[in-house]
């Protein structure tokens, strides 16, 4: 016997291997063999937790990069039921490390439900029996040392010279013929035909015939189901492939796209910006580690930031124009679009700020005339009819001046246009410098001009029209090395209770006008 097949008893076992209320009893042979000794059937509570206890056993003693061999002594388990005994076998088949059993001091009805398990195919591991506890040691030692079982030269029932011995090793010779995975007969037996288990064989071939059958319609159907598990493998993979290149496809369009892009959680976490994004504002994907970093970072103040989330709240599928800042602190214009895809937000940010600019400059042209820089009559109108409404719900003064160049078709006559337009432009730039900074000068005509004067009374209105009359007066224009005198005759109103319409006003202004003119130019008329 190897010297590593010596019996030795851990000492934390005694107290439940030998207890009345455990069935077998166990002890370690070596390093890779279990000795279970059977102690007798009590319950199958009792079963179950001597069972129990020793897989504990094999499972923390028995390496794992070894051969786990059993040696299994029934010679106090002669008593053993039947619920036993399947126990028993259930622990042995369930056991994927257990390499061979060895079974010894075996009655003759345990030698045949052990051989009857391993015609079955029940016993997938090696099996062995032997008539004492010895020689069970040395196949358990020859195992370890070869990595094979030694020959079997007993005959488990050559004891037995009986014909019910005989028939019995029949059937089990039979039995053993058979392959029970596929329901096909590996080898034949000859039987007589007055065997009296024939109709046991009998039975067992039309069982085995009725295997037959299951098998063939299970290995057909295992062969579709490998076939549409193959065919449902190779579509799984198509379209995985075919998913990966369009999201390839589509996330290089995003790319390449010249629109910005910016893709957007329903919490307004970012999830993606494209390159035209980083390229626009300056900022990475990175920049937004928070879903209140999106609108903080984009909008220059809390008030654009509010309007930009009130957008983004709506779901709604238009276009916002909005104000943004970029990473290097420039103020830019852009229109928003907002579209909803799945449970994301899609925004596709177009840079207007050369518009906003081009439609602002183009507003203030409207508004502005583009000879003298002052503005025009239809702003005048626009204003005269604000200041009023003002002057109406607030009741604070306003006053309109209007006045004309003096014989301004001489000038034309005399010097030419282009001195004409320069008497224009100076003359506008001289009273603009005159008047205060919430005075609204306007040109109102060809040589006809009007400001309008809030907070400002008659008497307070006339100061200011004598000091612009006196301003152009006193000081000719220098044209091509020639002075040229020009003079303005100046009509005042100040908005008076019920007639403080702007018809009504500029008319008064207008009629006190003519009325400075007629009586000899260059003079303020403020009363008629």
């Amino acid at each position: 016997m190897s010297a590593d097949l010596i019996f030795f008893q851990k000492s934390e076992w005694e107290h439940v291997t030998f207890s009345p209320a455990f069935s077998c009893s166990y002890a370690l042979l070596g390093k890779y063999t279990l000795l279970v000794r059977g102690n007798g059937f009590t319950t199958e509570e009792t079963e179950r937790a001597s069972l129990a206890f020793g897989k504990r056993i094999a499972d923390e003693y028995i390496p794992s990069d070894g051969p786990f061999i059993l040696i299994h002594d029934w010679r106090r388990y002669r008593d053993g039921t039947l619920q036993a005994h399947k126990l028993f076998m259930d622990f042995i088949v369930n056991n994927k490390q257990l390499k061979v059993v060895v079974f010894c001091n075996c009655s003759w009805s345990q030698e045949l439900s052990i051989r009857l398990g391993r015609a079955l195919g029940f016993l997938k591991t090696g099996i062995r029996i032997c008539r004492t506890y010895q020689e069970a040691v040395k196949v358990a030692s020859f195992y370890v040392e070869t990595g094979s079982l030694p020959p079997d030269r007993l005959d488990p029932f050559a004891f037995l010279h009986t014909k019910t011995a005989r028939y019995n090793k029949e059937l089990l010779d039979y039995l053993e013929s058979i392959d029970w995975k596929s329901g096909k007969q590996t080898g034949k037996v000859a039987l007589h035909y007055r065997h009296p288990l024939l109709p046991v064989f009998d039975s067992i071939t039309l069982i085995r015939s009725e295997l037959e059958k299951t098998f063939r319609e299970r290995d057909r159907a295992e062969a579709a189901l490998r076939e549409h598990q193959q065919n449902l493998e190779a579509l799984i993979h198509e379209r995985t492939a075919a998913l990966k290149a369009s999201e390839i496809k589509y996330r290089k369009l995003l790319e390449l796209t010249p629109a910005a892009l910016a893709v957007l959680t329903p919490h307004l976490s970012v999830s993606y910006v494209n390159a035209a994004f980083t390229t626009l504002f300056g900022y990475a994907l990175d920049r937004f580690s928070s879903p209140a970093s999106f609108t903080a970072t984009l909008c220059p103040d809390p008030a654009m930031e509010a309007q930009f989330k009130f957008f983004l709240a709506s779901h709604l599928p238009e276009d916002r124009d909005l104000t943004c800042t970029t990473g290097n602190g420039t103020i830019i214009y852009v229109q928003v679009s907002l579209n909803t895809i799945s449970d994301s937000l899609l925004l596709s940010f177009t840079d207007i700020t050369l518009r906003k600019k081009t439609e602002s400059r183009l507003f203030e042209l409207s508004l502005k005339d583009e000879l003298t820089g002052i503005y025009n009559r239809r702003h005048f109108v626009s204003v005269l009819s604000q200041e009023l409404q003002h002057y109406q719900r607030y009741g604070t003064p306003i006053s309109l001046l209007l006045f004309d160049i003096d014989l301004f078709k001489i000038i034309n006559d005399t010097w030419g246009h282009p001195a004409g337009d320069f008497i224009l432009r100076e003359l506008s730039s001289r009273i603009a410098g005159q008047i205060r900074d919430i005075d609204i000068f306007f040109r109102t005509g060809g040589e006809e001009f009007a400001v309008v004067m809030p907070g400002i009374t008659l008497e307070q209105g006339e100061i200011a029209a004598e000091r612009l009359r006196v301003i152009v007066a006193d000081t000719p224009f220098l044209w091509e090395s020639e002075e040229i005198t020009v003079t303005i005759s100046i009509g005042l109103a100040e908005a008076e209770q019920p007639n403080s319409d702007p018809k009504s006003f500029f008319r008064k202004a207008d009629d006190r006008l003519y009325w400075a003119k007629k009586e000899g130019r260059n003079c303020v008329c403020s009363s008629r």
